[in-house]
């Protein structure tokens, strides 16, 4: 079965909101909703929705204004925005675009306009999520804080550490997995309080010989030298449910922190760090596609390289 597209419908309006959901379901999508911009960004965090519909007649000018913090969210978030507006209200709807907007309809619309922009956004959004997997490609590491100083953090050191490991597995004809890992988003945001705990977690989780970088605000890279893709999930099993069941900061008892988990290995028929990483995005691209919370590993090619004797070893004394 295809996964339905979520998009959220923001109407203060019940009847108007009530009737585009219903349009939505019909068509296809899966339907969020929200009568104000507080509540929108609130089940947008929770829902990550691909398009969202914003009536521009929302109190004390939240639709213009929701547009803009939608924008704000950054590249790797990015959702393809559609106004509502009365046909009149021009200088609103300009003032929508320059906050960020996408494309606008004038009020009252068909059922069939909807649509047509709606598969419209689809498409520019499938593009905008190709140009940030490209981007996450090419940036690979970004510098940024952790909360546990033993994980590495800086592009120069990153970069080191994937090509000297890459090239260790390659010189041995060794294995060499990696899983990059994403702090799922929550009703009230992944704060930077959360995210220290959950870097401290996958310290204390993985093995002493894991290598593990913060990429972004939400992402971590795990380089695990000697394992394979089998193995590596065993580690990454160990480390959501230790994320999930983690005391939260300022909370006495766990709450909802999760993960989401994308597995590689090195392969024959890779030539780089670069494909082994960007193998792992898209086993993460899946997890993220599945409900999230979730781990999902690359199809491995036919020549993967078995972990050796030595390798099972070190990594036993490791995890020990």
């Amino acid at each position: 079965m295809a996964i339905e597209t979520t998009v959220i419908v923001v109407e203060d309006d019940d009847v108007i909101r009530r009737l585009i959901r219903h349009q939505l379901t019909e068509a296809g999508y899966r339907a969020v909703s929200a009568t104000d911009a507080d509540e929108a960004i609130a089940v947008i965090a929770h829902e990550s929705p691909a398009m969202a519909v914003v009536s521009l007649g929302l109190p004390r000018g939240e639709g213009v204004e929701l547009c803009r913090r939608i924008r704000q969210r950054g590249h790797d978030q990015w959702i393809y925005t559609l106004v509502i507006a009365d046909p009149d209200d021009t200088a609103r709807r300009i003032d929508a675009f320059e906050a960020g907007a996408d494309d606008s309809m004038a009020r009252p619309f068909q059922k069939d306009e909807l649509i047509w922009r709606l598969r419209t956004g689809e498409r520019v959004a499938g593009l905008e999520r190709d140009v940030a997997a490209r981007d996450d490609r090419i940036r690979l590491l970004e510098h940024g804080h952790a909360g546990d100083d033993t994980i590495l953090t800086g592009r120069t050191a990153a970069e080191r550490g994937l090509i000297e490991e890459w090239s260790s597995a390659v010189s041995r004809g060794g294995a060499l997995a990696s899983i990059m890992i994403d702090v799922d988003p929550e009703p009230t945001g992944s704060g930077e309080p959360v995210i220290d705990a959950v870097a401290s977690t996958l310290r204390r989780t993985f093995g002493s010989a894991d290598q593990i970088y913060r990429t972004a605000e939400r992402k971590f890279l795990v380089l695990l030298p000697g394992s394979t893709a089998a193995m590596a999930a065993v580690a990454g099993e160990r480390a959501r449910v230790a994320v999930a069941t983690m005391a939260r900061p300022g909370l006495e008892r766990a709450d909802s922190a999760t993960i989401s988990l994308g597995i590689a290995e090195r392969c024959g028929g890779m030539s780089n760090v670069a494909d082994l990483l960007s193998s792992a995005l898209d086993a993460l691209d899946d997890a993220r596609a599945a409900g999230r919370n979730c781990i999902r590993i690359a199809p491995t090619a036919p020549h993967a390289h078995p972990a050796s004797e030595e390798d099972v070893e070190h990594r036993r004394r490791a995890s020990a």
